[in-house]
């Protein structure tokens, strides 16, 4: 017997004084509702409801069942309402978590776009590339870049970055001329450290003519973009990072007939059953743009 059926039985023999009563509402019979009864005074070892006379007389265990199952009963209720209301009227906070990485890419358009078309549902907002405080922040989504560990969390592919080489077209047009890719040694390189290109065989070729050790390292996407744009060196970075610097001009594709490295885009999120409405249209939302 389910446990809520069973403090529903007991609070309808009390509220409305009688087995036949509480029959009567629960839609059962009245020896159905007197063996249910029995079953869970079995199974507690208490007698909750004296029922040697006539009437009925609750015992201060059965009082105390009562007061106590009453209040879980009303917390269920109004979680179910709740539930219910949220699948109607889609409101509420999304807590998302984004890194820097995809701040100036077309991803944050689309980000936008969701909260343009669903003004009741809010925006909590955190730029972090770590999975590990997703719990502990409470947080609802997160956008990811690269292989995800096994982490127990779910995680959808909503896209794809890719590693290119860049530079800015004064860099270009005042340093050594760069007509092949490995013409690069011969420049200051800017890498990002939060990449790993090690697989990568054009990477592997690459640095057995380059000293690496003289290389810049960045962990900051946007702080990587700015280094390029300053005319400091030629880049190894993510072309959704620089995505608006390309279109602009403020940087240049070097070699885009070359495949440096490419990785998935996820959305990740806790792993959990049931999800509220305004979470289900936003996950929805963003994986299928």
């Amino acid at each position: 017997m389910n446990k809520l059926y069973e403090y529903q039985i007991v609070r309808a023999i009390v509220d409305g004084g009688s087995l036949t009563s509480a029959a009567s509402k629960l839609n059962l019979s009245r020896s159905a509702v007197s063996k249910q009864l029995s079953a869970l005074e079995a199974r507690l070892g208490a007698k909750l409801i004296d029922r040697s006379t006539k009437s009925l007389a609750v015992t201060d265990r059965g009082m105390l069942f009562y007061n106590k199952s009453r209040g879980i009963l009303d917390a269920v209720m109004e979680l179910e309402e709740s539930l219910l209301s949220d699948n109607e009227h889609a409101e509420g906070r999304i807590h998302v978590s984004m890194p820097k990485a995809l701040l100036q890419s077309h991803m944050m358009k689309r980000f936008s776009e969701f909260f343009k078309q669903h003004p009741k549902i809010k925006l909590d907002l955190t730029i972090s590339d770590s999975l590990d405080s997703l719990i502990d922040q409470r947080i609802d989504f997160a956008f990811r870049v690269g292989e995800l560990k096994d982490s127990g969390l779910h995680a959808k592919k909503i896209g794809v970055a890719n590693t290119i080489l860049c530079a800015s077209p004064e860099y270009i047009a005042t340093q050594a001329p760069i007509t092949t890719f490995f013409d690069i040694v011969n420049h200051p390189i800017i890498l990002p450290s939060y990449l790993n290109l090690s697989e990568n065989i054009l990477w592997q070729r690459f640095k057995q003519f380059s000293n690496l050790d003289q290389a810049h390292l960045v962990d900051d996407a946007n702080a990587l973009l700015q280094l390029v744009k300053d005319g400091v060196g030629v880049a190894f970075m993510l072309d959704i990072a620089a995505e608006k610097a390309l279109a602009s001009g403020d940087v240049v594709h070097l070699f885009p007939e070359f495949t440096i490295n490419s990785t998935d885009i996820s959305l990740v999120y806790l792993n959990q059953r049931y999800l509220p409405k305004r979470m289900v249209l936003f996950k929805d939302f963003i994986q299928g743009q």
